[in-house]
């Protein structure tokens, strides 16, 4: 069962008198959503000593409802006028992105929900696809033309930080029906921002930069995913992060522990291939339908540098000196391509690209 607005606002930040669905608190959330700079609300005259109460909840529950909105507005003020039977409250709200950039934000957040076939997904498959997607299209860098903690800047530039990254997934999520909030903290000693994601009814914590090998140094990037911080336990985030605050909800399952052993994999349907590397790096697979998520052994060879095309893995294989090998899956064969060490691989354009100890780069054309 997916918790309710009320229930993790209440677990958050305790328990408030005031409801946090009055029309009035609705309607400041609401025009924070759609980025209106002024606007005005009425309240009712009758609960006066309440209103600045309620305008505080009202911001502090876009934390849970919206954590994209709470982290694109500066600051906000309100003035407000009384009379006999309402006050008029008017607001002044400061935003991270103007109107223009805040219609690109929500027109790539749907070409992105788009491409993820919602319909046909379960909430943990589109986790994972949000997961995904963020870590193939875009890559971690803190030198941007614009604010690298911006959602604006990550889709523009395909490059931003942790927070645009984890805000982005947050966008995401709502859009999806996902509970999602944005977890504020330490990681490797410096401030950090993830998620924590509902699934299944038990939360979990999502580090998506962390799963993230992209840095935009070269072509080699974008294309392998790491899950060793996809739908983590508090238990298992802490040993390497610390956790700002200790009012968000707990997170105790275990249940996607296996996931954690996948690093540098590609994906071929719906099962991802990766070097195993408490196996020696052999070649293992997981099937994410299965939910078991039983890691299975491939071939007993060490990989490194995975690409896929179509049903074939390609990689340099370390039990062969690292030279270029290729792995048909349907017909299990194993074929060496090439007599010198590869360390890298790329799949783009129906080609292979591969780069030898001397970081030369040789194309090699794939057939369809």
């Amino acid at each position: 069962m997916k918790y309710t607005l009320k229930s993790i606002f209440t677990h958050l930040f305790g328990s408030k008198q005031t409801d946090l669905s009055t029309p009035f608190s609705e309607a400041i959330i609401q025009n924070i959503k759609v980025r209106n700079t002024t606007f005005t609300i009425k309240y009712d005259a009758t609960n006066a000593g309440q209103l600045e109460q309620e305008i505080e909840q009202a911001m502090a529950s876009l934390q849970t409802t919206s954590p994209y909105c709470y982290h694109n507005f500066s600051e906000y003020r309100y003035i407000y006028t009384e009379y006999d039977t309402h006050i008029s409250v008017e607001f002044h709200m400061t935003f991270k992105t103007n109107a223009a950039e805040e219609a690109y934000v929500q027109n790539q957040l749907q070409h992105i929900i788009s491409q993820l076939s919602p319909a046909r997904k379960s909430d943990l498959e589109l986790v994972q696809a949000v997961h995904d997607y963020i870590i193939l299209n875009y890559s971690y860098n803190l030198q941007t033309k614009r604010s690298p903690y911006s959602v604006h800047t990550l889709l523009l530039e395909k490059q931003g930080v942790c927070q645009s990254m984890a805000l982005l997934a947050c966008a995401l999520f709502d859009k999806l029906n996902i509970p999602c909030l944005y977890v504020t903290g330490h990681g490797n000693g410096e401030d950090h921002g993830w998620n924590l994601v509902q699934v299944g009814g038990d939360w979990y914590h999502l580090d998506i930069t962390w799963d993230n090998p992209n840095f935009g140094k070269n072509i080699f990037e974008n294309y392998r995913v790491n899950y060793q911080y996809f739908l983590l336990s508090d238990k298992k985030i802490l040993k390497d992060h610390k956790i700002d605050s200790r009012k968000y909800p707990a997170a105790k399952s275990e249940k996607y522990a296996n996931l954690h052993e996948i690093v540098e994999s590609v994906r071929i349907g719906h099962t991802v291939y990766f070097p195993h590397k408490t196996q020696n790096e052999k070649l293992y697979k997981m099937d994410i339908h299965d939910p078991s998520f039983k890691l299975v052994p491939v071939i007993d060879t060490r990989v490194q540098f995975l690409s896929s095309y179509n049903t074939t893995l390609y990689f340099s294989n370390y039990s062969d000196s690292g030279h270029l090998y290729s792995y048909t899956i349907a017909e299990q064969k194993l074929k060496q391509l090439t007599r010198f060490e590869i360390t890298n691989t790329l799949i783009k354009n129906g080609n292979l690209y591969v780069e030898n100890v001397s970081g030369s780069v040789n194309c090699i054309e794939l057939k369809k």
